[in-house]
């Protein structure tokens, strides 16, 4: 539907299998209806991004914010639902990262797949947790850059 009549999508980009075939059929439906989709917006949306080496302790603290996408409003349920959520399907919603330069390597991989936006959680998790290095703070003042000059 988005290719056929809207003006570009935003793809959850945390899961590769689905992202893909929504990518493609974004492709196909645009082409169909006589649009181009070179000069569509494909957002790849990067929630809950971050820095740790260690993602499970992460995860868990944030099972809740995970169900939320799932758009329950009762916070009872959200509850109850999280705690059925196992740690590593929430993980699959996540884009964390052992290091800052493999945030490089994500967007590259998204980009070179045919996305021209990137969005990422406005939330910084992980800057907050104790489990971030110091470094994690800085990742988009190096990736940023390169990424711009990269594809500019």
């Amino acid at each position: 539907m988005a290719g056929k009549v809207g003006d570009g999508i935003t793809i959850y980009w945390t899961r590769p299998q689905k992202r893909d075939l929504i990518l493609r059929r974004f492709t196909e439906a645009a082409t169909k209806a006589g649009k181009d989709p070179e000069t569509m917006t494909k957002t790849a949306y990067f929630p809950f991004l971050g820095i740790t080496s260690d993602p499970l302790p992460i995860v868990r603290n944030i099972k809740a914010s995970l169900v939320q996408h799932i758009h329950e409003d009762d916070p009872r349920k959200i509850d109850e639902l999280a705690k059925t959520l196992s740690d590593e399907e929430a993980l699959q919603y996540c884009t964390l990262l052992p290091v800052v330069d493999d945030v490089i390597g994500v967007f590259d991989s998204a980009i070179k797949a045919g996305i021209n936006h990137i969005m990422r959680d406005l939330t910084p998790i992980i800057i907050q947790n104790k489990l971030a290095p110091r470094e994690a703070a800085g990742w988009p003042l190096r990736a940023l850059p390169y990424l711009r000059e990269k594809y500019k």
